[in-house]
């Protein structure tokens, strides 16, 4: 039960996070870094909480969202 809601919280925010990139999809560098530093938050966040099961859902969501960055500014 517990992990499912940790799941569906990280992908909603994960979701609205890519949302608001949108509007700074011009900004390549930029948008790296920030969401290099909310994947590294959320790491250290949810690490004390679940432990090594963050590991791979987190790192997931980082190759996902550089991907979409990268997408979003190719074609910007």
């Amino acid at each position: 039960m517990v992990h499912g809601m940790f799941y569906s919280v990280l992908g909603i925010g994960f979701l609205v996070s890519i949302g608001i990139k949108w509007l700074f999809r011009s900004y390549f560098q930029l948008l790296i870094l920030i969401h290099s530093i909310e994947i590294l938050f959320m790491t250290v966040v949810c690490w004390y909480q679940f432990g090594l099961l963050t590991l791979m859902p987190l790192t997931a969501l980082w190759i996902i969202g550089m991907g979409v960055i990268y997408m979003m500014n190719r074609f910007a």
